[in-house]
This record gives C-alpha cells, sequence and structure tokens, in this order.
C-alpha cells in the first residue's frame, strides 16, 4: 500500500515523532476492515490523529447520502478529532 510505503520511507524520523498527523483520503473503498488494518498500521509507528478525506466513507453508488454515510463512518471507525 501507499501509506506503508510513506511509512517505510519515513523509517525512524516516524518512529520517534511525538504524533503523526494524517490529514485523509488513504482508502477508495470505506470498509470497517479497512479502518482498521489503518489504525493499526498507524498506532504500530507512533500515536497519531486521523481526520477523514471523503474517500474515506464515500464512493459513488455507495447505498445512502453523503450525510448519511458520514455519520455512520463517523459514528463507527472514523471517529473525528
Amino acid at each position: 500500500s501507499v501509506l506503508r510505503e510513506l511509512l517505510d520511507l519515513a523509517g525512524p524520523a516516524a518512529e520517534d515523532a511525538d504524533l503523526l498527523v494524517v490529514s485523509g483520503d488513504v482508502v477508495n473503498f470505506p470498509q470497517e476492515e479497512t479502518a482498521a488494518w489503518v489504525a493499526g498500521l498507524l498506532s504500530e509507528t507512533a500515536p497519531f490523529v486521523y481526520t477523514a478525506g471523503n474517500h474515506d466513507w464515500f464512493y459513488e453508488g455507495m447505498a445512502g447520502t453523503q450525510s448519511e454515510l458520514q455519520r455512520h463512518w463517523r459514528s463507527t471507525a472514523l471517529r473525528p478529532l
């Protein structure tokens, strides 16, 4: 994954960081398993905060409105800052 590659590229600097800030759009097709994978990968590296971009909770053709999907993901896996 590109996220894994970026964390590997950052190497020791990421591991020594006080905090990683991830600004969203990490995935294109939101699933609870994907959100858990991202959180797990980040938590192995350093403390982090993550704010979801629209790609993290919505893609064309998903059932539900954008507002409903955003509320769902914010309440289940992508808790806002």
